[in-house]
């Protein structure tokens, strides 16, 4: 319905004002992030699919529409 689109609208409007406001500023370990794919202009999203490696990593993918999948956050792991 067009109230739906119009609520989709400007969801995504506020959205894309959040991301604004938070470029160009230091990311710390426990802030949540988005990443945007330059070159296709789309996010970074990630599933719970696994990825095709044997090491129980799962897959990221680039998708055009926004939702929570797109947010990630950087949390300190060592690997030793």
């Amino acid at each position: 319905s067009d109230l739906l689109k119009a609520r989709a609208k400007s969801e995504e409007a506020q959205f894309n004002l959040a991301i604004e406001s938070k470029k160009n500023t230091v990311i710390t370990f426990g802030t949540s992030v988005i990443f945007k794919h330059i070159d296709s202009e789309s996010y970074i999203s990630g599933t719970i699919r696994p990825s095709a490696g044997s090491n129980g990593a799962f897959t990221v993918e680039v998708s055009n529409n926004l939702s929570e999948s797109l947010i990630f956050k950087l949390l300190p792991y060592r690997s030793f």
